[in-house]
């Protein structure tokens, strides 16, 4: 599998993980959260195992960089639902 086919589903993976956890935020059912979370998290490896494998183009670099932040701004959402 090439690289820009690997980069390709892992957008795809984290397009439907931000879906899933914007839906979980409609919802008080402890479940979704937790599955939006396991989501996230599994995201937030690919997204790092990518960026330390170090042979990307350097705009392909810069996305997933972007990805993490959107990540991380989700968990913070997360974590504040989860407190409410």
């Amino acid at each position: 599998m090439s690289d820009q086919t690997e980069i390709k589903q892992l957008y795809d993976t984290l397009d439907q993980t931000f879906k899933a956890v914007e839906k979980a935020q409609g919802y008080s059912n402890p479940q979704k959260y937790q599955e939006a979370e396991q989501q996230l998290a599994y995201a937030q490896q690919l997204v790092l195992a990518k960026q330390q494998a170090n042979n990307l183009p350097p705009d392909e670099h810069h996305k997933l960089s972007l990805m993490l932040e959107r990540l991380r701004h989700l968990q913070e959402i997360q974590s504040s639902i989860q407190q409410q």
